[in-house]
């Protein structure tokens, strides 16, 4: 997890706190699609502070991920 093996990785959605990004991340993860946070908190602090906690996809995985973002985004 945590790991995008590209030079540029996208921006797939922002989300206020790090376990809703970590709970995205594993679900695009079950799907075969590689994510990961930033500006998650580092050693106490934001490393892109303040604010969300960005999930970044591969540029050829993007549709893919949406599609899985808006499953996660209907789950009650």
């Amino acid at each position: 997890m945590n790991e995008v093996n590209h030079p540029d990785p996208v921006v797939l959605v922002s989300l206020p706190s790090e376990p809703q990004a970590a709970i995205l991340i594993a679900a695009l993860e079950g799907e075969g699609i590689q994510a990961a946070m930033w500006g998650e908190l580092t050693s106490g602090f934001r490393a892109d502070a303040p604010g969300y906690v960005k999930v970044l996809v591969k540029p050829q995985d993007l549709e893919a991920a949406q599609a899985v973002l808006a499953e996660h985004e209907n789950v009650p």
